[in-house]
């Protein structure tokens, strides 16, 4: 058996609002610090529509033609778009998320890392990460059907957990991986997460 405890504290003025949670479950999974490359800065050079555009690169950015990307802005994400490069520059086809922002707009763009994480929807009773720099999160199935997404902004947390009103996103269905990438164009970033659930055949 496994326990995870849930610390809230909000100060409010001089009020001070917090409390203690403890959730038990068989099984637990835990990754104490993966770490994601940082992205390359760039500017959308030309828009087309809400999901294809021309992105004009820093040099060094590593992309190849059929790379997966996150693209990063002021507004959100836009991931899962696949990118065919041409030196620097990178057409953008397809995604979701955060629509592309306007044309000019500066962007970070970000090829993503698959991660492992196996548990089934409905056996789950806690899930939460963090990252020390803005990072987002798309949740899989094994067929690589999206479950939910998640941006984490710096050194903020994200959680879900029973009990507390709000609908499980992975209910009904089976997680398998984490596509994960970093916002960051300058410095990688280090995400950690577990999940806590109920392993029983």
């Amino acid at each position: 058996m496994s326990d995870v405890q849930v610390t809230t504290n909000i100060q409010m003025g001089n009020v001070a609002i917090g409390g203690t949670i403890t959730q038990s479950n068989d099984a637990l999974t835990v990754d104490d610090g993966s770490p994601l490359p940082a992205g390359t800065a760039g500017t959308l050079t030309t828009r087309t529509t809400d999901t294809t555009g021309v992105v004009t690169l820093a040099a060094g950015h590593g992309l190849v033609s059929t790379d997966v990307v996150d693209v990063y802005f002021a507004a959100g994400v836009h991931f899962g778009s696949t990118v065919t490069m041409s030196g620097d520059l990178a057409t953008l086809a397809g995604g979701s998320g955060v629509v592309l922002p306007a044309q000019d707009d500066a962007v970070v763009v970000t090829k993503r890392v698959e991660l492992n994480l196996d548990f089934v929807g409905d056996d789950m009773t806690v899930i939460a990460a963090s990252a020390n720099k803005r990072c987002h999160l798309e949740f899989l199935t094994s067929g690589d059907a999206n479950i939910t997404d998640q941006e984490l902004l710096a050194n903020a947390a994200w959680m879900w957990m029973t009990g507390q009103g709000v609908a499980n996103p992975f209910a009904t269905v089976a997680c398998d991986k984490i596509q994960a990438s970093c916002g960051d164009p300058t410095n990688a970033a280090t995400l950690k997460y577990g999940v806590l659930f109920d392993n029983t055949p």
